[in-house]
C-alpha cells in the first residue's frame, strides 16, 4: 500500500472525514481524490458530500467532504 494511503488511513482513525485542503495541509497529499479512489479499490467504504466552504476570497465554494465508513464488510 502506498505510504500516502497508509497516511489517510490513520487520518481517518481520528477524523471521520477529510477535504482536499485539510489533505494538503496536515498530510502534504494533492491528488486526494485519487487515493480516495485507491482505498475504496482496496475494499473500504468511503463516502462522498458536497459541502459549502469559504474560499480565500470569502465566497462561497463547493467542495467534496469525503468520509470513512470502514472496511469493506465481507
Amino acid at each position: 500500500m502506498d505510504t500516502q494511503n497508509k497516511d489517510l488511513l490513520k487520518y481517518f482513525q481520528k477524523h471521520t472525514s477529510i477535504t482536499q485542503r485539510k489533505a494538503s495541509r496536515a498530510l502534504g497529499i494533492d491528488r486526494l481524490s485519487a487515493r480516495i479512489f485507491e482505498l475504496r479499490n482496496s475494499g473500504h467504504r468511503i463516502i462522498t458530500n458536497t459541502i459549502t466552504v469559504k474560499n480565500r476570497h470569502g465566497r462561497k465554494s463547493r467542495v467534496a467532504e469525503y468520509i470513512y465508513l470502514g472496511d469493506e464488510i465481507a
